[in-house]
């Protein structure tokens, strides 16, 4: 696989530690940049950008925008929290509603910990929560950078050609750095000043993450003061995933300092920059109450001639559609639900996919929206068919077979053979049961003994 030559070019020019204005800026922006490097070479396909880019908004809308991010920075300031605290909390930005309100499925565990400071980092206001937002350091971060006009040292600029020069030569891709290493090497500085002082005045003990890259600005300043830096995991983790896999490296500057994962499955990856001891199975308190309220007074749900399909938001070219109408005769006999993605949701980009519209003609086909559908979908469900998606674990837990197209880099989900069902994109689809594991093993969530209780 090309992404294992990116990570050897990494290792033999010491990239992780490049620096631009004394920040490391390949580190920083290495999910990003080898994602534009394997989409540059083919490898990879982007159909879904989750960012919204708000340059591109009607003049009415910047104002709108604007005016969202100056009053969520007035009223809900995280430095305004007041109460002794132990722990920040960053919540993921995307929610879904459960209990009559929105929530983070992953920080969930922490909704009424007294002794949390909970900061939403999502921009959206149709998922509102009552915690504080991180629109105060948002609106401080473009200040501070935009008053920044140093400009990149000769020294600088001319380390960074080299390594565009580099990857010219042994990646054989032309990819431009230099802008990019110029504007984020201000950005992180900007953001770790708000994040050093936030951290400096409020004195957590932990600080606990979703989703560690991008965020190197606020790890960078825990763990200048000492503050242990914790991920929760929030999607599928695999070998050649860039925002885990580092083969050739371990303690990393940028880096949480601890992981905590769903089950035991997901503990044994020597491909993380973490010694073993730091890898922790943590109580999925959402996922343990979903179970909980599927299997109340040992109520039995019957399996239904029901196939849940779940939609891969990034799907290479179409290929997850073509594959499913490809073997839609044999589905016949069976009610097939496609659950959208949240990022489709999102973005809507769904109502312009060509291949979805073709199996929408099919009487026995229909949409799924909802996040908080899928497990009860999953119970009912005779097969699920997905890919590098933690809803294959979430179903083997259910009691769902398990159904995974061999689409472009499978390959890191091998070590799953036993437990599902691989099936080449040119073959048909055989309806076969899946080996069950013990439960736990992929997600722990019956029980609190014998692993982290956040």
């Amino acid at each position: 696989m090309f992404i294992n030559k990116i990570h050897k070019f990494e290792y033999d020019n010491s990239l992780l530690n490049f620096e631009v204005r004394k920040v490391k800026v390949w580190q920083y922006l290495r999910a990003d940049i080898i994602n534009n490097i394997l989409k540059k070479k083919g490898e990879i396909f982007q159909a879904i950008d989750d960012k919204k880019d708000h340059t591109s908004f009607s003049f009415k809308n910047k104002l709108i925008y604007i005016y969202k991010l100056f009053r969520n920075a007035m009223f809900y300031n995280p430095f305004f929290c007041f109460k002794t605290i132990d722990k920040i909390v960053f919540m993921h930005p995307r929610k879904l509603y459960y209990k009559d309100k929105f929530i983070d499925m992953y920080t969930y565990t922490f909704e009424n910990d007294k002794n949390a400071l909970i900061i939403d980092t999502s921009m959206d206001e149709n998922y509102r929560t009552k915690h504080y937002r991180n629109s105060f350091i948002i609106v401080c971060m473009y200040l501070l950078r935009k008053f920044y006009r140093e400009k990149l040292s000769s020294k600088d600029h001319k380390s960074v050609v080299e390594v565009e020069n580099k990857i010219k030569d042994k990646l054989e891709i032309d990819i431009s750095l230099t802008d990019m290493f110029d504007k984020y090497s201000k950005t992180f500085k900007a953001f770790y000043l708000i994040y050093y002082l936030l951290f400096k005045i409020k004195k957590p003990r932990e600080i606990y993450l979703v989703v560690n890259y991008g965020l190197a600005p606020l790890i960078k300043a825990a763990k200048d003061l000492n503050i242990k830096v914790v991920e929760i995991q929030h999607g599928i983790i695999v070998k050649h995933h860039s925002g885990y896999c580092y083969p050739y490296n371990s303690g990393l500057e940028y880096f949480p300092d601890e992981l905590y994962v769903f089950g035991e499955y997901f503990k044994n990856m020597d491909f993380l920059p973490l010694s073993q001891d730091k890898i922790k199975v943590f109580f999925y308190k959402y996922f343990f109450e979903k179970y909980a309220e599927l299997n109340i007074q040992n109520k039995v749900i019957e399996k239904k001639k029901k196939i849940l399909i779940i939609s891969d938001a990034n799907d290479a070219g179409g290929m997850y559609q073509t594959f499913l109408e490809h073997n839609f005769d044999l589905f016949q006999n069976y009610d097939i639900i496609y659950k959208l993605h949240p990022l489709e949701v999102f973005t809507k980009s769904y109502e312009k996919c060509h291949n979805l519209k073709k199996l929408l003609k099919y009487e026995n086909f229909s949409l799924e929206k909802k996040q908080e559908a899928l497990h009860l979908l999953l119970k009912e469900c005779e097969y699920c068919i997905s890919y590098k998606s933690t809803v294959i674990f979430e179903a083997l837990e259910l009691g769902c077979n398990v159904i995974v197209p061999k689409l472009p880099g499978w390959e890191d989900l091998e070590q799953l053979a036993k437990y599902v069902n691989f099936v080449d994109l040119d073959e048909k689809i055989v309806f076969k049961m899946s080996v069950k594991s013990s439960k736990g093993f992929f997600i722990k969530s019956f029980g609190e003994d014998n692993f982290t209780t956040l």
